[in-house]
């Protein structure tokens, strides 16, 4: 284990109670669109009561990274009415040449009754592969800002225009993917508590990360994110006959993530390990 960093501290799983469906929470399958500026990196400097200088923090990056990623939702279904869900991403993260690669090591999800939570399975963890996007580190007083500009991930489903054309209403149509390879339409998504059993589904994510460096090891800030979902069935078929309804939850500080500088040789698996202490 060589975890260096300390923290603090979607895929946006749409579960209820006894209900339960999910959606993206992070971005990690599918390559951006964005066009924005490559890293700029600068020296920030504080000014001493003598008018001197003094060198602060670097605003230098590159390297290898743990985040992880909070997204808040209210979720209506048929039956519970609206609940606030909460997932929460751990990604393996890659500054190099003015861009971010990200890589999303777990996921998980959970309602404000703590009645049910939703999983990726391995197989489906196994199938994405990292999304770049690119990011800037600029200076702001006596600090830097940091912004990732906003990156499109599909799951289950390729479009050939990601960003307009229209989410597939069934499984059987020609853009779905049995992308984890378990003979069913989409990803496959895992339920447990209450109820228990398997939800087929298709999305399309859209996030950006909006922060501050708080040293030139931590990041944290907002995350401001939108999600689409089709489901393709469930077992029990109770799961996706609920059909819910995610929105963003409306206080945008609900959504929020946090980034520590890890070592180069760190893993999913060791950040995984690792999570508690780096994200207490």
């Amino acid at each position: 284990m060589m975890l260096r960093g300390f923290g603090y501290s979607a895929y946006l799983a749409t579960t209820a109670g006894l209900l339960a469906m999910a959606s993206g929470c992070g971005d990690d399958a599918t390559p951006d669109k964005d066009t924005g500026r490559d890293a700029t990196v600068e020296t920030a400097v504080e000014t001493t009561p003598d008018g001197g200088e003094t060198v602060g923090m670097t605003g230098e990056i590159e390297g290898r990274w743990a985040m992880v990623e909070t997204q808040t939702a209210l979720v209506t279904t048929q039956i519970l009415g609206t609940q606030v869900q909460t997932s929460v991403s751990y990604y393996l993260a890659d500054f190099a040449a003015g861009k971010l690669s990200v890589t999303l090591c777990d996921w998980i999800t959970d309602d404000d009754a703590h009645l049910t939570t939703t999983r990726m399975g391995d197989k489906v963890l196994a199938s994405l592969t990292p999304l770049v996007r690119t990011y800037t580190v600029t200076p702001d007083g006596t600090g830097f800002s940091f912004e990732a500009k906003k990156g499109y991930t599909l799951r289950g489903v390729e479009l050939e225009h990601i960003d307009t054309d229209p989410m597939p209403t069934a499984g059987t149509d020609a853009t779905v993917t049995d992308q984890d390879g378990d003979g069913k339409p989409g990803i496959t998504l895992v339920v447990q508590g209450t109820i228990t059993g398997t939800l087929y589904v298709a999305h399309r994510h859209i996030a950006a990360l909006n922060g501050t460096l708080q040293s030139d090891e931590r990041i944290s800030g907002l995350t401001t994110w939108t999600t689409e979902q089709s489901i393709f069935g469930s077992e029990p078929q109770l799961l996706a006959d609920q059909n819910p309804v995610a929105v963003t939850h409306p206080d945008g500080s609900k959504s929020h993530f946090v980034m520590v500088k890890v070592d180069a040789a760190d893993s999913c698996a060791s950040i995984n390990a690792a999570r508690s202490t780096l994200f207490p």
